[in-house]
């Protein structure tokens, strides 16, 4: 039960095509290296929305994939499952007119490239496609289409070459030269490159972008790993899918997206500056690729991407030559000419680099000259003008120092000059952390907060501020506070052997709350207040509303009731006030009014709120109504774990698991080591009739928690109904050794014993099916009077009618003792006449249930069979026709057909008793197996009925056929 901080801004707008390109790359990184959108959308929330709603999208390809081809792989990173394995598979490729599609090579945010052949030249090609397919949206479309026209338009041996650009069914798709040896990163793999092949390497790199850039086209991504190799060696630049044609965005406004690898991005790009769009940042790539392969690292790379950025606008790199101490000058000096921060101080064009790393090679002097002193520190004051007048006060101190010959106080004046730059560097760096990390913290970009809080620690000491100290320290409480909410929100609540415990997520908010100064021991107006003033008052309104939760199993309400007070105190608003009533949440008119109203409340409720209310109205077994607001939840975070998983546990309790199952694949996909998620998946699909997939789904269930005993039970039942035998067994001692409590040896042995003998009934293996009905009575069903009423069934059809009456004799003899349900031991005692007192006595225990439901189709069909063996047929035939009156499924009146024929028969209306067989027979005689829509009772008593039948008609024509 998640829920996304809530944010005053208004709703995300739609990304033009020219932005779609960003939205990709941040997908692919997503699907890389598991971020979360707010990781990578670098605080911007728009971004951040339109990015969570994309990639609920491809989690919904995904799951519909699933559906229809289930494979779960266990041990596979889940997020990046969620699109790719659909696609790896060769079983799926797609059949593209011209072309045999042979496999796939690999896959992108947006795009799936194939191998294939091209049929007319018998040419290996590589073909590249929306990933998406039907699900594409149309800036999907629109920039795959553009990025093959911009490389279309390109004619250089160093660019990878487009064949032909076209559609299939509707989609469009590009074939292009096909490069199997890798990539520059998967050669370089951090180690360092001879210089001269180095500067060759990226003289041919910087040849070919020129000839992009005189099309007008900036790749706007170039880094090693889109620079591709093929059987010679040669280099040629790939994957054109952020690029850009400069003048089409002459008109941009004076912000434009991120888009790039932050490690290869020029200062303007990371900052999203309007010239994020010019060749210069290609050339600033290629700088930033020079230097990799001179260093075996790239120029900048911290431990996250917001770290990176920051690095990529504010810092210098480091000289290579510090790094690498045989890298020449004058290649050094081109490197660093072209990670100038200023754009106008690098090459004018790429074909200036590429003539200054050919003078290099060829020892000729090159145009680029190393920054001189008086430049570098010109350009430094120009970045830190506080601490530049500060070295300015110092140096003319100096000078007076070393014009009157004051030695000491010469180097006293360094000393000071040194720690008012250290200070004042510390201090602006801290300064400008602060409201960083406040961003951060609220976009829930944890890894990014540490390691922006972690620096600004480390600067402290240099700062020599106490208002900065304190701050800091105030962030920093903030940070731990949001991120152990967080953390607890995230774990709630824990599944455990039982199910769910609330008792940790309980303790946990308690700790939270009274660190925060609104403990229990707090009055609610005074702790409202700090909620109502703090910068995480969105977080704490979230979190009293979980903690109020785990309290509503409690026995003892006060508590709950007081953190409801404190969340209607600090947030009064009609609808949120009427979900913190605490009498709402056992009222279910009152429930179904907050339903009413959600879709039209302002502010409108939040995610987690409507699924609370959806679990209470489930709780009171109000299932529709709860459906109806975990909808309506989906649709406004489609991407919240606990959303998908009550929204799929209702569906499945209403028998809807087909749909069910589309949820809990959601779900597992956003949490893959909830193991109750796992088990409820397994449940829907062995409902939905697909054991396969159930048991692969339990399997990972169990192996995150050996001890859960839901998920075993549910897998021996997933093993029997694939008739899986021998697992099943193994599972029920693998079970046992796990010190599951699961059912004792003996029952759960009695369970796969009957769901064998159903089985060898349904393939009328009826020796099988009396020896392992006759087990699993004798294991635990003794009780059960449906297991009763089978065997006695397997009894006559085994040709055991002796065997038949003693089954009788002994339900009509437990009846009362064991509570056996007196219907089905009647029906039991009619599939074949038995004597009298035997009839008599079943009649007398039947009848005041048939009673009880005297009008409905089972009592009538009933009363109908009994008459019939009473020898009462003109009344039975009267009673049997208006059974067919109350229900006309063939597969229900199967049973009523077969005793009509009975009565008929018995009076001697021949041709009666054949239509009415004739009926049983088209039904049953359409497969040799019990067909799925029967009732295995209905199967069983007409097999039964249809063979006393055929034996009593034997003598007459035309013979009547019988499996």
């Amino acid at each position: 039960m998640g829920e996304s901080t809530p944010r005053n801004d208004g709703p995300a707008d739609k990304p033009s095509p020219r932005d779609e390109a960003q939205i990709r790359a941040l997908l692919e990184e997503i699907l890389e290296t598991n971020k979360l959108p707010r990781e990578v959308s670098g605080g911007d929330i728009v971004l951040e929305r339109i990015l969570e709603e994309r990639l609920h999208r491809l989690r919904g390809v995904h799951a519909e994939m699933e559906a229809m081809f289930p494979t779960p792989v266990a041990g596979t990173s889940p997020t990046r499952r969620l699109l790719r394995d659909s696609f790896q598979s060769n079983d799926r490729l797609p059949e593209i007119p011209g072309y045999e599609v042979l496999d796939v090579i690999g896959t992108g945010g947006m795009g799936v490239v194939y191998r294939a052949r091209h049929l007319k030249l018998n040419r290996l090609v590589a073909i590249k496609m929306v990933l998406l397919g039907a699900y594409a949206s149309r800036e999907d479309l629109e920039c795959l289409l553009r990025e093959a026209q911009n490389v279309a338009a390109l004619r250089h041996p160093n660019i990878v070459q487009v064949y032909d650009v076209a559609e299939h069914d509707g989609f469009p798709y590009y074939s292009m030269e096909l490069l199997e040896k890798g990539d520059l990163a998967q050669m370089l793999q951090g180690k360092p490159r001879p210089a001269k092949d180095a500067a060759d390497l990226v003289r041919v790199l910087a040849d070919a972008i020129h000839a992009a850039h005189l099309a007008g086209i900036v790749h706007r991504d170039l880094k090693p790993g889109n620079i591709l190799l093929n059987e010679d060696q040669t280099t040629k630049i790939g994957d054109f899918s952020l690029s850009r044609r400069v003048e089409l965005d002459s008109t941009r406004s004076t912000k434009v997206p991120r888009a790039g690898t932050p490690s290869y991005m020029a200062p303007e790009q990371a900052a999203g500056e309007r010239n994020a769009i010019q060749p210069t940042v290609d050339i600033y790539s290629l700088g930033a690729v020079l230097y990799e392969l001179l260093t075996g690292r790239p120029p900048f790379k911290a431990e996250t991407s917001a770290e990176t950025l920051q690095q990529v606008i504010h810092d210098d790199p480091v000289s290579p030559s510090q790094l690498n101490s045989r890298v020449p000058c004058d290649l050094q000096t081109i490197c660093l000419k072209c990670l100038q921060k200023d754009p106008t101080r690098r090459y004018l064009s790429a074909a200036d680099l590429a003539d200054d790393l050919n003078r290099f090679l060829s020892g000729e002097p090159i145009h680029a000259r190393p920054i001189s002193f008086a430049e570098r520190t010109f350009k430094w004051c120009r970045r830190r003008p506080a601490i530049s007048v500060a070295m300015v006060v110092s140096v003319i101190a100096l000078t007076g120092a070393i014009t009157g010959g004051f030695w000491i106080q010469q180097l006293e004046h360094a000393r000071h000059t040194e720690e008012i730059v250290r200070r004042e560097g510390a201090r602006k760096y801290i300064t400008s952390s602060l409201p960083l990390l406040s961003q951060l913290v609220r976009s829930r970009q944890w890894s990014d907060a540490k390691g922006v809080l972690r620096t600004a620690r480390t600067r402290l000491e240099d700062a020599q501020s106490s208002d900065l100290e304190i701050r800091l320290t105030a962030a920093a409480e903030e940070f731990e506070i949001a991120e152990e909410l967080e953390r607890i929100r995230q774990s709630f609540p824990e599944p455990n052997d039982a199910g769910y415990n609330y008792l940790p997520a309980r303790d946990a908010y308690a700790k939270v709350f009274h660190r925060f100064g609104i403990g229990s021991d707090v009055e609610v107006k005074t702790a409202a207040l700090r909620i109502s003033e703090s910068s995480l008052r969105e977080e704490l309104l979230m979190a009293l509303d979980y903690a109020a939760f785990t309290e509503n199993f409690n026995a003892d309400d006060s508590e709950l009731r007081r953190l409801l007070s404190m969340g209607r105190t600090a947030a009064p608003s009609h609808w949120q006030d009427r979900f913190r009533d605490p009498a709402t949440w056992k009222d279910l008119p009152s429930l179904q009014r907050l339903v009413n109203d959600a879709s039209t409340a302002q502010p409108p409720p939040l995610s987690h709120q409507m699924v609370m209310v959806g679990f209470l109205l489930s709780s009171l077994n109000h299932n529709h109504t709860a459906i109806e607001i975990l909808r309506e939840a989906h649709l406004r975070d489609p991407s919240d774990f606990w959303v998908n998983l009550e929204l799929g546990h209702v569906l499945s309790h209403q028998n809807k698991n087909a749909e069910a199952i589309q949820y809990f694949r959601a779900a597992v996909a956003l949490k893959p080591t909830h193991f109750v998620a796992w088990t409820w998946l397994g449940r829907a699909q062995l409902s939905n009739a697909n054991s396969e997939a159930a048991i692969v789904s339990l399997r990972r269930a169990i192996s995150l928690r050996p001890e859960y005993p839901t998920s075993w039970q549910i897998l021996i039942s997933a093993l029997a109904a694939s008739e899986r035998w021998d697992e099943a067994l193994a599972a029920q001692r693998d079970a046992l050794a796990a010190n599951s409590p699961i059912m004792k040896h003996e029952g759960t042995a009695a369970v796969l014993r009957l769901c064998r003998g159903r089985s060898a009934a349904a393939k009328q293996q009826w020796p099988l099916a009396v020896e392992s009905y006759a087990d699993a009575i004798a294991g635990g069903y003794a009780i059960n009077t449906e297991v009763w009423f089978e065997y006695a069934a397997v009894r006559i059809l085994a040709d055991d009618a002796t065997g038949h009456r003693e089954v009788c004799t002994a339900m009509l003899d437990r009846c009362e003792k064991d509570n056996l349900r007196r219907f089905l031991v009647a029906r039991a005692c009619t599939l074949v006449r038995g004597t009298d007192q035997e009839l008599a006595r079943a009649a007398e225990e039947g009848m005041p249930e048939l009673d009880l439901h005297a009008e409905t189709f089972w009592s009538l069909t009933q009363r109908g069979a009994l008459l019939c063996r009473q020898k009462k047929h003109r009344e039975a035939i009267a009673v049997l026709e208006q059974s067919l009156r109350a229900n006309s499924r063939p597969e229900d009146c199967i049973i009523t057909w077969v005793w009509l024929s009975r009565a008929n028969l018995s009076l001697e209306e021949e041709d009666a008793a054949r239509m009415w067989l004739g009926q049983v027979n088209n039904l049953l005689d359409q497969s040799t197996t019990k067909p799925d829509g029967i009732h295995l009772h209905n199967w069983l008593e007409a097999l039964t009925l249809r063979r006393e039948l055929v034996a009593t008609l034997a003598d007459s024509a035309p013979v009547i056929k019988i499996n």
